[in-house]
């Protein structure tokens, strides 16, 4: 009985941790693409604006996927267009916010992209990887949008 309250507790600690992922990214204009509550296959969702909402079919924990990944799965090229476009978004804000005479210099955000990254203990470690051409093609997109 005890393994049974620690596994809920764990995943109730979990759905936390996620939701606040999903807090601070709404706060700040980061597009939120799923928030699950449970893990594994779909078992119901609703699509709000730009996110879905699902309930899962494990009862632990929970995901709170974010748009901004080129190596992502179900990543769309409009998704790999918003990378570039969420940082002119924050060179503007700082522009918008930061009065001159504050600003030390110009905006400068330094963005990269790689495709070596491990992705263990996430929801994508059993994705195939992609060949290499495929990288390249999705690096380019998102160097168009620069």
């Amino acid at each position: 009985m005890k393994y049974v309250l620690a596994i809920i507790i764990l995943g109730i600690l979990i759905l936390v941790h996620e939701f606040g992922h999903f807090v601070l990214a709404k706060k700040n204009g980061i597009l939120v693409k799923e928030f699950s509550v449970g893990l594994g296959p779909r078992l119901f969702s609703v699509k709000k604006g730009e996110t879905r909402y699902s309930i899962k079919a494990l009862p632990i924990g929970g995901s709170c996927i974010m748009y901004g990944g080129i190596d992502d799965p179900g990543e769309e090229e409009e998704d790999m267009r918003e990378i570039p476009e969420l940082s002119n978004r924050i060179a503007a804000l700082y522009y918008d916010t930061v009065p001159k005479e504050n600003r030390h210099g110009k905006c400068q955000i330094t963005m990269s992209t790689s495709f070596f990254v491990p992705k263990p203990w996430t929801p994508f470690q059993w994705a195939r990887m992609y060949e290499p051409s495929e990288y390249l093609r999705r690096a380019k997109i998102v160097n168009d949008t620069m």
